[in-house]
């Protein structure tokens, strides 16, 4: 009995110390507001936050940062730990150096949320074309949180976001018009190539690999980061050059969720909405639409990464190649169970999904693949392992009729 009574008090303390603990945390921020019209203004907010310090876990130090006209900003900022920025108000943020804007290091936070009015970012956070950094870095630990704003105007390889291991979290805004263009520098970072089945690619051999560089127009994820997209727009970025990779998107280990927003009218060699190695994206929602690149229009998924597709649509992208929605190759996998893949564009077959190369894999449960154009007449170019349940779904260009495997491209038997 008395162990009883001891278990039961020991239990009741621990819990009085919990929601002590949780009500002192809600109660701990130390918020500084501060209206900024002038450089001088962003200079001298900056000063201030970095002379109040660090905060901690349970005294979690929060700004808000009003903008009120145009700024341009010569140095990169960086918080003390413990500290969360939010950007409000309406105007142009501009890098005017060969730096980033802001990079997070580990326990800080920014979150974006400017003014929008009759539907239009108000808050801009403009690149500069000449710099070789990304407008926003966000390493290991540390959180972006784009709700509303427009970050544009990068002409980083590494995109105009690059989430080095931290997380980014949008909801809302827009990314686009960043540019990058790829060159020999960067071609060791060991991309994909496989000289028997793209032997019409140029690479740069390095021993006895073949490499070519993963650079991206808008993000750039590495490291073990995380990007969550449930609402805006990632458009128009483009990627150039030969190495080129993911126009929207470029993932190197790490993970995509989208469960809402549009990646559209992106271009890149490889994957012009999202190229993939090493890692993972699950679709829930949302739109990957009008993307181009002659490798893979919408997605372009290889080296060890899978793609989980649940919902949303991903249509009309375009491929001078195969794959014009989706290019499954080397060692990846793409599992569908829900989701439409439709109206997209391919030369050589595989205009909505194509899945080529060693191990590559293809598994259909669910979802629906129609209306893909191409000249021969095939949604579907497969030479990887196949997987696809019949009658679920997958219907002839014209004809509104379940693929026979006659009318499918392929050097598998499929069941």
């Amino acid at each position: 009995m008395k162990k009883r009574v001891i278990i039961i008090i020991t239990l009741s303390v621990l819990l009085i110390m919990i929601f002590t603990n949780c009500a002192t945390n809600s109660q701990s921020r130390v918020t500084g507001s501060y209206i900024i019209h002038t450089q001088l203004d962003w200079d001298t907010v900056f000063t201030e936050i970095d002379r109040l310090g660090n905060g901690t876990i349970t005294n979690f130090k929060s700004y808000i940062l009003t903008i009120n006209g145009d700024i341009q900003v010569q140095e990169e900022i960086f918080f003390p730990s413990y500290v969360e920025v939010t950007l409000k108000g309406s105007g142009t943020v501009s890098v005017i150096g060969n730096n980033s804007l802001f990079t997070l290091q580990s326990n800080r936070i920014l979150i974006i949320n400017g003014d929008v009015i009759d539907g239009l970012d108000k808050l801009i956070i403009q690149g500069n074309r000449n710099s070789e950094r990304s407008i926003i870095h966000v390493n290991r630990n540390a959180v972006l949180e784009l709700r509303n704003g427009t970050i544009t105007g990068s002409g980083s390889n590494w995109g105009a976001v690059r989430i080095g291991g931290g997380t980014f979290i949008m909801s809302g805004g827009n990314i686009n018009g960043n540019t990058s263009v790829a060159d020999d520098r960067y071609a060791n970072m060991l991309f994909f190539a496989d000289r028997n089945l793209y032997p019409t690619i140029p690479t740069t051999e390095y021993g006895n690999t073949i490499d070519i560089a993963v650079l991206s127009g808008g993000i750039y994820i590495s490291d073990g980061g995380t990007f969550n997209m449930t609402g805006g727009t990632i458009a128009e970025n483009n990627a150039s050059g030969y190495y080129s990779s993911g126009g929207g998107i470029s993932i190197w280990n790490g993970s995509f969720t989208m469960s809402g927003g549009s990646i559209t009218r992106n271009t890149a060699a490889f994957g012009g909405g999202i190229a993939i190695w090493n890692g993972s994206i699950t679709m829930t929602g949302g739109s990957i639409s009008e993307n181009s690149g002659p490798f893979g229009g919408g997605l372009y998924i290889t080296r060890n990464a899978s793609f989980i597709m649940n919902g949303g649509n991903i249509s009309h992208n375009i491929t001078g190649w195969s794959g014009g929605g989706v290019l499954v190759t080397d060692n990846a996998s793409f599992i569908m169970n829900g989701g439409i893949i439709n109206g997209n564009t391919g030369r050589e077959g595989g205009s909505g999904v194509a899945v080529l190369g060693e191990n590559a894999i293809f598994t259909k449960i669910g979802g629906i693949i129609f209306g893909n154009d191409v000249s021969d007449e095939n949604d579907l170019n497969l030479s990887g392992s196949v997987l696809i349940v019949r009658d679920n779904n997958i219907f002839h260009n014209y004809e509104n009729t379940f693929y026979e495997n006659d009318h499918l491209s392929t050097d598998n038997n499929l069941p």
